[in-house]
């Protein structure tokens, strides 16, 4: 388990495709149930559902994108 997290921007409401400022580490946050849609050059490469009320850390490379079905709140951090 993580002791700390850093907040490295502001966080956004994610719908479209979003690099998250170039993250490699993002929080992302659900107040409603929806599908994350991870993708890179080559296309998408994976999804992950997220239930309402839930949040999750993801590790991406920083080109890649993330999408929302749904809106979602989402923001760039760092393990302390």
């Amino acid at each position: 388990m993580v002791d700390f997290v850093k907040v490295k921007a502001q966080e956004i409401d994610l719908t479209t495709a979003n690099t998250v400022g170039g993250a490699v580490l993002v929080r992302v946050y659900a107040p409603s149930a929806t599908v994350l849609t991870f993708a890179n050059t080559a296309g998408t490469y994976g999804t992950y559902t997220l239930g309402a009320g839930m949040d999750e850390v993801f590790i991406k490379e920083p080109t890649d994108t993330v999408a929302a079905s749904v809106a979602a709140k989402c923001v760039a951090i760092a393990y302390k």
